[in-house]
């Protein structure tokens, strides 16, 4: 709320620089951060006045901390308002004023309640009974001069007009029901009017006539209601006259001009480009996300929510599984290690993950929360290590390692997790997942559901012999991929020997199913060079998670067919 703010100093000069840093914050994902954070994430994405104004406003409330009369904490208040340069952003317009304007009034009305509070208020309480009072306020905006105004009852009351016309005047809504709370005997609220029947029937009565003296021309209306649920005129209007309102003749559709479908944006040069695999996965999904995400810039700026999400609890087990290897040449460097020290071992891999992790977002977790987020990364790290040593030996080769794609003219860089030796020679490529994945994403089909691994098998020198997911997830552990040759990983299957009813079937060896896969990618990056970019998701999951549905209208363009198994 503050980094969006027009009514802040210095958003008119600021306000690209704020928005990145709501940019960057959202990516980092924090549910709970200090005043300090936010100050250095607008500092350090440009906006050096929000983040002078945060800094100061966070040293005037840390000298707010006693308690304090309503009077005194008006007077806070404000210094702090004044702080952040509140009121003070861009030129306010009429309405703004007026309520700028209303909120120091409510300021001074709530210094008057030293008058009945005779005890200091902490800073929690002042806020809370300073929100109450402004969520009861009532505000009506001062008259522009429109020929119409749209006003509550009590809003109305007390001003005059050429003409009103008074909207609900059912039986149901005039009196209104009466409103008692549970938790006040009802002896007490007998006083109140609104509380009794008698109450409520006077001021409905008092609201009426003051309505009706508003004006010399009065009129008003009440729905018929339905079969079930019939309304008539309110019974202190039962002298009026009713007359049944005219049938709306119906409107005529305006002519629509013929739509003009532009499916191509100019011409991408090519070369060195941001984003990595993305790239090429955002083509294959829908040519239209590629354009918007990679070309537009269009992130998605989901709101962060408390806890670990799924993104998170990945990068976890990246970085814990990363720590682990460190130093272990392979598997028999694992089994080599006893209970004991295996133990140690997976302990500090799992502190070392959580502690990047907590010098990121400091807040993200309570004790207790990370407590229990270690108790379950060390039980997967324990599972998975378990399956690792059921392979036939190999020897870590390297750990996030870095590679560099080019398709189609487009140079794209990326991170592999780890890449093994075999014994009998060759390597494999690992990608640790704890989500939903498998094989079958890269069945060479003109748009390859998952093109990460097909890439990097592509672009190595010299080629894999295999490639594979590590899935980490809790309901399903272990390896799923395919090999050249048998890789003595369980899991991971040969190409050729693929029985039953496999997309991998016709694949004739492995050589050529990563040449196959090589010209698909080429082909991807070739259209995204081209500006193909209309709106054709490759299924309906591809648009399930997608945050693009405002920008390109698919929900009003075509219904998605749902798939056979769903």
């Amino acid at each position: 709320m503050l980094l969006r703010s027009p009514f802040l100093a210095g958003w008119e000069e600021e306000a690209p620089a704020r928005a990145e840093a709501l940019a960057a914050l959202v990516r980092r994902r924090p549910w709970w951060l200090h005043a300090g954070q936010l100050a250095w994430q607008a500092g350090d994405s440009g906006a050096k006045h929000f983040s002078g104004r945060v800094g100061e406003w966070e040293a005037l409330r840390r000298n707010h901390r006693d308690g304090a009369l309503p009077s005194k904490w008006v007077a806070r208040f404000q210094e702090e308002l004044k702080a952040v340069g509140f009121g003070r952003g861009r030129g306010l317009d009429s309405r703004e004023f007026q309520v700028l304007q209303r909120f120091h009034d409510l300021l001074e009305d709530f210094s008057a309640l030293d008058l009945v509070i005779e005890r200091p208020l902490s800073r929690a309480e002042a806020v809370r009974r300073l929100n109450e009072r402004a969520a009861a306020a009532a505000f009506r905006e001062r008259n522009p001069g429109a020929p119409v105004e749209i006003l509550g009852v009590e809003e109305a009351l007390g001003s005059r007009f050429d003409a009103i016309r008074i909207t609900g005047l059912d039986h149901q809504t005039w009196p209104s029901p009466t409103r008692r709370d549970p938790f006040i005997p009802a002896a007490m609220q007998a006083a109140v009017p609104a509380a009794t029947a008698e109450g409520a029937l006077e001021r409905a009565r008092a609201e009426l006539a003051g309505l009706t003296r508003a004006a010399a021309v009065v009129t008003g209306s009440f729905s018929r209601g339905s079969d079930d649920e019939q309304r008539h005129l309110t019974p202190l209007l039962a002298d009026c006259p009713v007359e049944d309102a005219a049938a709306t003749p119906p409107v005529e559709s305006a002519p629509m001009d013929e739509a003009i479908e532009d499916v191509l944006a100019p011409a991408h040069p090519g070369g060195d480009i941001r984003g990595g695999t993305s790239v090429l996965q955002r083509q294959s999904d829908c040519p239209f996300k590629a354009f918007a995400e990679t070309r537009l810039g269009a992130g998605d700026l989901t709101p962060p929510r408390p806890g670990l999400d799924a993104r998170d609890r990945g990068s976890l087990v990246h970085k814990a599984l990363e720590h682990f290897w460190q130093g272990l040449d392979g598997l028999e460097a694992l089994k080599a290690l006893d209970d004991d020290a295996l133990s140690e071992r997976i302990a500090a891999a799992r502190e070392s993950a959580l502690e990047a992790f907590s010098k990121r977002s400091p807040l993200a977790l309570t004790e207790a929360g990370l407590a229990i987020e270690a108790q379950c990364l060390e039980r997967s790290l324990a599972r998975w290590l378990a399956i690792e040593r059921e392979r036939e030996t190999f020897s870590v080769q390297a750990l996030e390692s870095p590679v560099e794609l080019d398709f189609g003219g487009l140079k794209l860089t990326g991170k592999i997790d780890r890449i093994d030796e075999l014994e009998g020679g060759g390597s494999v490529v690992i990608d640790y997942k704890t989500g939903a994945s498998g094989k079958s994403a890269w069945a060479p089909e003109p748009r390859l559901a998952d093109v990460q691994l097909p890439a990097y098998a592509a672009s190595l020198q010299p080629r894999p012999a295999a490639i594979a997911f590590a899935r980490l997830r809790p309901d399903s552990m272990g390896f799923d991929g395919l090999a050249e040759a048998d890789a003595g990983i369980p899991g991971v299957s040969v190409i050729g020997e693929i029985k039953g009813n496999s997309r991998f079937k016709g694949a004739a060896s492995w050589s050529s199913l990563v040449d196959d896969w090589r010209d698909l990618l080429r082909f991807l990056a070739e259209d995204f060079r081209a500006g193909r970019s209309e709106v054709h998701p490759r299924d309906g999951q591809v648009c399930k998670y997608c945050h693009l549905h405002a920008l390109c209208r698919i929900n009003e363009r075509v219904l998605l067919p749902e798939a056979d198994d769903e």
